[in-house]
């Protein structure tokens, strides 16, 4: 019975979330601080990155933020909602950026460095 009522008391937490337009407009205040943030990374990353772990890290964590953004965006307005509705040609493009840095990051991750050009600038 207190498994039921936390689950009642979650979904309708989450219901009012996914309907809240304060919580959608925090959420793109959040991303674009991030954006701004992750434009001054790259800005760094291009003199003094060395490919070290926390250059790294930091870029899966952007990256993390990004598809966060997504998976929220298509859970609160559906898959149709977001890739057809109004602003379907602006979500498709976000999807598009973020599907590159993910491919980026993971080749970055898996791809030994001696096989990179070094001078391959960073797709986040």
């Amino acid at each position: 019975a207190k498994r039921d009522r936390l689950r009642y008391y979650s979904d309708e937490l989450w219901a009012t979330w996914k309907s809240n337009e304060r919580f959608s407009d925090a959420l793109d205040v959040v991303v674009s601080i991030t954006i701004c943030i992750n434009a001054i990374f790259l800005g760094l990353s291009m003199d003094y990155s060395d490919g070290s772990l926390p250059w790294t890290i930091a870029d899966l964590v952007f990256s993390f933020i990004f598809v966060l953004e997504v998976v929220f965006k298509v859970y609160m307005y559906g898959l149709s909602g977001h890739f057809c509705g109004s602003t379907a040609l602006m979500n498709w493009f976000d999807a598009i950026v973020i599907l590159a840095d993910f491919i980026q990051v993971w080749m970055e991750i898996t791809v030994p460095d001696e096989d990179l050009d070094e001078n391959t600038p960073s797709a986040s």
